[in-house]
């Protein structure tokens, strides 16, 4: 298939749903590390963490602590980029961690970087994303929050 026809397939669908519905869709391909990363419709950010935290053993000071250490900003990077491709907004994840909005941002830009260039950064997120995905409902309808990790 043609690039032409892609798009005129994309936007005959766009067509109909607006004509079907009265609303409007927007369309955007999306990165193969996208895709990895989406598995629910609007996560928890907490219990996104929760269940990182538990295949890592990480903690919260040793991950959103202050200080820009190498460890530090993978940890915060990862976190953040799943959570942003699973419904949290970058504003949500600022609050939660105490960040600005544009330091989450810049999070998941540059992880997303590293994981085009680094294979074992992709080997620990292929490896992250299947975890949480298969775990993820485990803790179900539990409230976590950040005093719990």
């Amino acid at each position: 298939m043609t690039s032409q026809e892609k798009l005129n397939l994309i936007r005959s669908y766009i067509d109909n749903y607006h004509t079907t519905t009265g609303e409007h869709i927007k369309i955007a391909p999306c990165t193969k590390w996208e895709a990895m990363a989406t598995f629910t419709e609007k996560a928890d950010f907490w219990k996104l963490v929760a269940v990182i935290f538990d295949l890592t053993g990480w903690n919260k000071k040793g991950t959103f602590g202050k200080g820009r250490l190498e460890e530090r900003i993978f940890r915060r990077g990862i976190i953040d980029f799943i959570a942003v491709y699973n419904g949290c907004s970058y504003s949500m994840c600022a609050r939660f961690t105490q960040r600005d909005h544009t330091s989450v941002i810049n999070s998941v830009r540059k992880f997303e970087q590293r994981l085009e260039t680094d294979s074992h950064t992709r080997a620990f997120f292929k490896e992250v994303t299947d975890y949480v995905r298969e775990n993820y409902y485990i803790h179900g309808d539990q409230n976590i929050n950040s005093a719990e990790l």
